[in-house]
Formats: structure tokens, sequence, C-alpha cells
């Protein structure tokens, strides 16, 4: 795990692919970190977007599975479309 929490750790720029953060909406006490690590991923590609399960506490693919769901679908979209754009 720790190897891998490098490798993660090592990475700056994923360039113009498509990020999206999916964040939680529930957290009556929100952490200060956590939400300053969330916008540092954003940072990560100039195609990212935040998106926001508003019912949701950490585990949102428990609380809002439709969110998590909803957000896979949209990268796999994007994903796509941007393929489409490179093969032109």
């Amino acid at each position: 795990m720790s190897a891998s929490l490098a490798q993660a750790g090592a990475v700056n720029s994923f360039g113009a692919l498509p990020l999206i953060v999916l964040t939680c909406g529930l957290i009556v006490d929100p952490d200060q970190d956590h939400q300053r690590m969330q916008t540092e991923l954003l940072g990560l590609s100039s195609g990212s977007q935040q998106l926001f399960a508003n019912q949701s506490g950490h585990n949102i693919q428990v609380d809002q599975p439709e969110a998590a769901v909803g957000a896979i679908e949209k990268m796999v979209e994007q994903t796509r479309q941007q393929a489409l754009v490179a093969a032109r």
C-alpha cells in the first residue's frame, strides 16, 4: 500500500485528461485538510470538475450510489468525446 501511495503522490499532472472529483455534502464538521486535498485534485487536470453528492457522507458509493454511478457515466462520456476529437 505504501508503494501505491508513493506512486500516486508523485503524479503532478494529468494534462487535459477528464477528471471528476466527487465530494460528499453531509459532513457536519468538515475536515479542512480533506477539503484542501479535494481542491488540489482539481488542479491535476485542465479538464477537471467537482461534483457534489449532497445526500451523502464520506461513503458516497453506499449513501448515494446514484451520484457515484452518474459521475462514472459522465467520465466515460467525456473520455469518449475526447477520444473522438483526438482521432479527427
